[in-house]
């Protein structure tokens, strides 16, 4: 008999996809995989296309990591006897339903990745202990439609830049309408950008990029005050804030994590970045 601990842990497992969660638990409630099945007949019964499988995969990974399912080898499942597969359906069913008609957040945030390259043994430990990065947004490329979705303006703050970031930015600020106001923050000590910016300076200018530079001496000390936050934000209803810098290095091959939000807490992040902009030194 399943004890409740177990039951929680699968469930917890399970809800981050409660949809599919809950249509493999009804599956197999019938019988459906006793034995061993391959992803492709399991995504056949669960009426789900095969450019949908990667999802099914990545719920029977965490489901084997909670003890739900048994991995017969790679790319083939069964279920386990002792599993109340058809209580945990219910439960499950609920979590969809109450996701999908009553939950009303009061922001949307995903998870940001920059891989290393593969293999790399971030990859398969995550893979071993149930968790597909391939389900988690890649940091380019929310970049990319972060700036594309733009309406009203679109803000690039990153206090390190080289020369593949500098035509990251350039693309980025092209890609975003021309009725976008398009602003930078970066850091120079010297108040002077950096050679890397200076090359595609007239390019930013004829997009009409603002720029400005956030990088204050104080008085004693030699204190100064900057920054290191990595902001993407489009109309301060939709950001990046993350770990990823304006450089190879961050789109290549370091790891890099953040988060894409919408919502509250992306106005807070405009409003911040719009103080920041206020004591800045504006460059262009």
């Amino acid at each position: 008999m399943l004890s409740d601990a177990r039951r929680h842990q699968i469930f917890v497992r399970l809800a981050a996809f409660p949809e599919i969660g809950s249509a493999l638990c009804r599956a197999a409630a019938q019988g459906s995989f006793r034995h061993e099945t391959d992803l492709h007949t399991i995504c056949a019964q669960l009426g789900v296309s095969q450019g949908q499988a990667y999802r099914v995969q990545a719920v029977l990974d965490s489901g084997v990591a909670a003890g739900a399912f048994v991995e017969v080898s790679p790319l083939s499942w069964a279920t386990i006897a002792d599993v109340d597969y058809s209580t945990l359906g219910l439960w499950l069913e609920g979590a969809a339903l109450y996701l999908a008609e009553v939950h009303s957040p009061k922001d949307n945030v995903s998870v940001v990745l920059t891989r290393p390259p593969s293999p790399s043994r971030l990859e398969i430990l995550l893979s071993e202990l149930g968790h597909r990065t391939v389900l988690l947004e890649n940091t380019g490329e929310v970049f990319s439609n972060i700036a594309r979705g733009a309406r009203e303006r679109l803000l690039v703050m990153t206090p390190f830049v080289d020369a593949l970031g500098a035509q990251t930015l350039l693309e980025l600020f092209k890609g975003a309408s021309p009725a976008v106001a398009k602003q930078l923050v970066f850091r120079c000590q010297d108040g002077k950008a950096p050679a890397v910016l200076l090359e595609i300076w007239p390019a930013l200018q004829a997009l009409g990029v603002e720029s400005f530079n956030y990088w204050l001496p104080k008085e004693r000390n030699g204190f100064y005050e900057t920054f290191h936050a990595k902001v993407v934000l489009a109309d301060s209803s939709r950001c990046y804030v993350g770990s990823a810098n304006m450089t190879n290095a961050s789109f290549a091959y370091s790891v890099e994590l953040g988060f894409l939000v919408e919502g509250a807490s992306a106005r807070t992040v405009g409003w911040v970045c719009d103080a920041i902009r206020g004591v800045s030194t504006r460059l262009c």
